[in-house]
């Protein structure tokens, strides 16, 4: 998976797709970043899908 920047990735590769962005972006997240970040980003995904729904 390239998800060197999830949001921005997870973004745009949903478009297409019409899953939810905020799954693609765990996802990227959880493989890319160490475990001690994953919950701060999974708060700033949520965060971002119900700002952006």
């Amino acid at each position: 998976m390239r998800c060197k920047s999830p949001v921005g990735s997870g973004a745009k590769l949903n478009k297409g797709t019409g899953t939810s962005p905020t799954l693609t972006n765990t996802v990227c997240i959880e493989v890319s970043i160490p475990p001690t970040k994953v919950s701060h980003w999974k708060r700033a995904s949520e965060k971002a899908g119900e700002t952006a729904a």
